[in-house]
């Protein structure tokens, strides 16, 4: 019963420290709204986990293909497609944003 109730204070924490900062754009229009509260709790729970499993399988392909990607002259495009992106995907964009 204990874990239950840190995991749940864990997703609370995570939620409610999750903030979105928002400029306007160059001609003034409207930012997107911000995310709401389902749309957080789906990424935490559903989006992210299962975004996991392309940042675990994409470097085991990207060094299968790096060979290649030598011989093209072209690794830092394949390195960054593999490993970059899925690692920017699962970590580096704001809880909610899908």
């Amino acid at each position: 019963m204990a874990r239950i109730r840190l995991a749940a204070l864990g997703i609370v924490l995570a939620l409610g420290s999750a903030s979105v900062a928002r400029a306007e754009g160059p001609y003034g229009e409207r930012p997107a709204p911000a995310p709401n509260l389902y749309e957080r709790i789906v990424d935490l729970v559903l989006v992210r986990p299962l975004a996991l499993v392309p940042l675990v399988v994409a470097p085991v392909g990207c060094a299968v293909g790096l060979p290649v990607a030598w011989v093209m002259r072209s690794p830092v495009e394949e390195v960054d497609l593999c490993v970059t992106g899925p690692v920017r995907h699962v970590f580096g964009r704001p809880l909610g944003e899908l």
